[in-house]
């Protein structure tokens, strides 16, 4: 019987400022990066490995703020985000290598915006992830 030993966590519990590494105790996510006031603040990276994302970019007051989330699939999203959620400008990607570049709020198309798809684009405008023109 072959036996694994895994390597134990890295926590840092004393990371109030500075650079330093955080993993929950279920092993699930992981946030290295930045920290101020034992917030994530600057720049980080989060790994979740349950929902299969990760986000590189800027944290503020443990929230992300801009940057990259890739997703298991091979979704992308680069631009603005508020309260840990899409919201503000950014470039969406789906894996079929579709592009929305526009406005999103609380996690859904919406706005104006312009999608990229097989060499040809077009303009579109979303309420709430739904397409009205």
């Amino acid at each position: 019987m072959d036996v694994v030993k895994e390597s134990p966590p890295v926590y840092e519990v004393q990371m109030q400022n500075g650079k330093g590494t955080y993993i929950d105790r279920f092993h699930k996510v992981c946030y290295s990066g930045q920290w101020k006031n034992n917030d994530a603040n600057g720049i980080g990276t989060i790994q979740n490995y349950f929902t299969g994302t990760k986000f590189i970019g800027q944290f503020c007051k443990s929230e992300m703020v801009r940057g990259t989330m890739t997703w298991e699939t091979g979704a992308e999203y680069i631009g603005e985000f508020s309260s840990n959620e899409i919201d503000g400008i950014g470039q969406y990607t789906w894996p079929n290598g579709t592009i929305y570049l526009g406005n999103f709020k609380e996690g859904k198309l919406h706005g104006v915006g312009t999608v990229k798809k097989n060499g040809q684009t077009w303009k579109v405008k979303y309420e709430n992830g739904i397409q009205i023109e």
